[in-house]
């Protein structure tokens, strides 16, 4: 049992929602929002005294914000360690031995995913196109983890950058995609769209959205109630989605996200508008507290200090735990929960997008969906090329054998042609020549007669 002794109200900048700041007996400081803001919602907690802290984080988005916070409200108290704009730098145990990240969406998943869809499709020429407009910070943290990815720092995938502004002429856009790249990882339902005016959703290309599965503006999809809607879903239907995915029960799943409704109600104050339930992050918060509380009861039977920052925190790495509703978390010897990932299709009797490969870490190499594989529309249902059979300027080898080859055919028909009529000519000319001769005179002469002598040979 984890009892709270005190807690108070953090009221974080810009923003509706107030955060609940705890600190439990086990040494552990939580600061969770219950709003439903994706920019808000996040579960941060850290070992207790200050001189062991060094951090537990589990973020989601706003995660900077909050801890800047939470250094400025409790300055001289504790220091909260921030992990910057990208991932890699809280895997580091050497500099944070007690950092934990257990939100649901991690960004190092999209880098292995990304590198083992590449392996497994034998790409190397990769273009991503990603949004500069800065209307969520997804797009810039996708850059980010693929920029770090080993794959690409080494070259083993060149991967060619198209930033979009947010006055972007994607005529343009495309055709400088299209002349290094076709694989392309996108962002945007306009950008499909114009793909589908150029020709370019044809199976020679191909067209991955990285997405999350929560977003602001909700999921990406083709329907806008407009007038492009119907364009639009003609361009999707080429559309792959790497997006991580999920497991839970979906009766018990529904039960805890009702729960959350009450309890934020209730104790926060916080009603969620109509058509909105919790999130992913309010139920991982859950599933996270959890989990906090299964280890230190199993620390107190082992007799594991667990005012022991370092040792505290080995209990979580590898290992599976148990999260009730939401299936089982997994930490991984870096600290990071390690969710599955998974590689959509667009289905267009339903209009959504359905799995077909996933990747999780029980597996070395991402596995098929046996009820539902990926239909590639080539002509023998590969995967496209990595690249072009003419090129990316349709100027290769094969094709330009090929183009010779024609003409080099049809000028030997011609000449040919020309070779059959001059043969007709001449010979009508030897014709009238002949006749020519036979009324001047010389009917006399005899030609292969059958009076003339032979001579024969002993």
């Amino acid at each position: 049992m984890v009892r709270i002794f005190s807690s108070a109200l953090i009221k974080r900048r810009s923003s509706r929602c107030s955060c609940a700041l705890t600190v439990l007996r086990c040494s552990v400081l939580l600061l969770f929002c219950p709003g439903d803001c994706l920019d808000v919602e996040l579960l941060i907690y850290g070992l207790w005294p200050p001189i062991l802290l060094q951090s537990i984080p589990l973020s989601g988005p706003g995660f900077d914000v909050a801890i800047a916070e939470v250094n400025r409200d409790l300055a001289g108290v504790m220091k909260m360690q921030r992990s910057g704009a990208t991932f890699s730098n809280l895997r580091d145990r050497t500099l944070f031995p007690t950092t934990l990240a257990t939100g649901p969406f991690q960004f190092e998943l999209y880098s292995i995913m990304f590198r083992k869809v590449c392996e497994t499709f034998n790409w190397t020429n990769v273009g991503l196109a990603y949004d500069l407009s800065r209307t969520l910070p997804f797009p810039l943290k996708v850059y980010q983890t693929l920029m770090s990815s080993a794959s690409v720092r080494t070259g083993q995938i060149q991967l060619q950058l198209f930033p979009i502004p947010a006055a972007a002429n994607l005529t343009e856009l495309l055709q400088k995609v299209t002349l290094v790249s076709r694989g392309t990882p996108v962002l945007i339902r306009r950008l499909m769209m114009e793909a589908l005016k150029q020709n370019k959703t044809t199976p020679e290309y191909v067209w991955i959205s990285v997405d999350l599965p929560e977003q602001t503006i909700g999921p990406i999809t083709w329907f806008q109630n407009d007038t492009d809607d119907q364009v639009a879903f003609r361009a999707f239907a080429p559309l792959k989605q790497m997006i991580t995915c999920f497991d839970h029960d979906p009766a018990e799943n529904r039960l805890l996200k009702e729960e959350i409704r009450l309890k934020a109600q209730e104790n926060y104050g916080y009603k969620y508008p109509l058509g909105r339930a919790p999130s992913e992050f309010a139920t991982s918060s859950y599933a996270t507290i959890k989990m906090l509380a299964n280890v230190i009861h199993q620390s107190i039977q082992g007799g594991v200090d667990f005012y022991n920052g370092r040792l505290f925190t080995q209990q979580f790495l590898n290992r599976s735990h148990s999260a009730g509703p939401i299936g089982d978390l997994y930490i991984d010897a870096d600290g990071e929960r390690q969710n599955k990932i998974c590689l959509m299709k667009f289905d267009s009797s339903t209009g959504k997008f359905a799995r077909t490969m996933f990747y999780d870490y029980t597996q070395s190499s991402l596995q098929e969906i046996p009820d539902d594989p990926i239909q590639w529309n080539t002509t023998d249902n590969k995967p496209p090329r990595d690249t072009p059979r003419c090129g990316f300027l349709g100027d290769a080898f094969p094709c330009v054998t090929d183009s010779t080859t024609v003409i080099v055919a049809g000028v030997t028909s011609a000449l040919t042609v020309f070779a059959l009529l001059f043969g007709c000519i001449l010979r009508d000319l030897m014709r009238r020549t002949h006749l020519a001769h036979s009324e001047h005179g010389v009917w006399w002469r005899l030609e292969n007669s059958p009076f003339v002598s032979k001579s024969h040979h002993a």
